[in-house]
């Protein structure tokens, strides 16, 4: 009978040592759970592929970012041919959606006045404050200043020019 009872003592030591490797199996498990867990997380978040932007998406995202620059007043003599003087005094607005284009555009300026002022002068004077002929400015000032920044016909700098004020005289 002393062997039961040593026996009972022994077995429930070895019980013991066993739960203890239960339980560290199972802290291992759980561990390898969270670490699979966090690495499929972190695919997901972060390096699965994603489809590119939609045109139209790409088109919300240039209207969020819309950027007016202004430029200083344009005064020049039109192109008469009745002998008169005449004079053009025009500002303009020029339309992008690039913020960084300001710096771009003052490195410029003389440039990009010079080839408006040419532009505006050649105009003459008996037609130069139609509807038409202001519609005409816009696009081939437009025209000009994306050639001088570089632009490409896909994507200008600049997609629109603006009169605001046009007084001729």
């Amino acid at each position: 009978m002393a062997d039961k009872p040593g026996q009972a003592k022994g077995g429930k030591a070895g019980k013991q040592g066993g739960g203890g490797k239960g339980r560290l199996l199972l802290i291992v498990l759980a561990l390898v759970l969270l670490l699979a867990g966090g690495a499929g997380a972190a695919w997901w978040l972060l390096l699965r592929p994603r489809q590119p932007p939609t045109a139209q998406q790409l088109a919300a995202e240039r209207v969020q970012q819309i950027h007016f620059i202004t430029l200083a007043p344009f005064v020049t003599n039109l192109a008469s041919s009745d002998g008169s003087m005449h004079y053009l005094q025009t500002t303009l607005a020029l339309r992008t959606s690039d913020p960084k284009l300001d710096a771009r555009i003052q490195a410029l300026i003389p440039e990009i006045r010079n080839a408006i002022l040419r532009l505006l002068a050649s105009q003459p004077a008996d037609k130069a404050a139609s509807v038409q002929v202001r519609r005409q400015l816009r696009v081939q000032i437009r025209a000009l200043i994306n050639r001088l920044l570089g632009g490409s016909a896909a994507q200008p700098p600049v997609s629109g020019v603006y009169f605001t004020s046009y007084v001729v005289q």
